[in-house]
């Protein structure tokens, strides 16, 4: 997204910088490059930070690793369940469309996200082959962090 964000932009700078040497080369005003050269410069780097606040799109990569989940949601339109998910070992979270076996991930990550919402730190990983379970993947609860050890 911010590459074509960028390449959007990239035309716009071309002309600008074409009308600029123009008007430098005719003698008309040069108080023009006081504004026009900042603004040019600038124009790159504020589409690059405009474009790099967009969240993007989910992707359909397969999850190999086990992960823990953020929020999920199944969308009966597109026979789809969107996880917000954070890899093992990643900082930060990423948006998975899970497509395969809709009725069983959906009824999986449904009860994981009424889990969630009710303050339980939820995890999963694949499902293995030969393991009878709803859905694609297996979806467990995380033992309670920060709490002190009973004596």
């Amino acid at each position: 997204m911010t590459y074509i964000a960028l390449l959007a932009g990239i035309p716009a700078l071309i002309l600008g910088f074409w009308q600029l040497t123009e008007t430098v080369r005719s003698g008309r005003s040069r108080f023009w490059l006081a504004i026009a050269i900042p603004v040019l410069l600038a124009w790159p780097v504020g589409l690059w930070w405009y474009s790099s606040s967009f969240l993007g799109y989910p992707t359909a990569e397969r999850i190999d690793q086990e992960f823990t989940l953020i929020s999920s949601f199944a969308d009966g339109k597109r026979q789809s369940v969107f996880a917000l998910i954070r890899l093992q070992g990643d900082p930060l979270p990423r948006l998975y469309e899970i497509t395969g076996s809709y009725e069983k991930n959906k009824k999986g990550f449904g009860q994981a996200q009424a889990n969630a919402d009710r303050g339980i730190q939820m995890a999963g990983r694949p499902k293995r082959t030969g393991i009878q379970d709803d859905g694609d993947f297996v979806l467990y609860q995380l033992p309670p962090q920060g709490l002190p050890a009973k004596d």
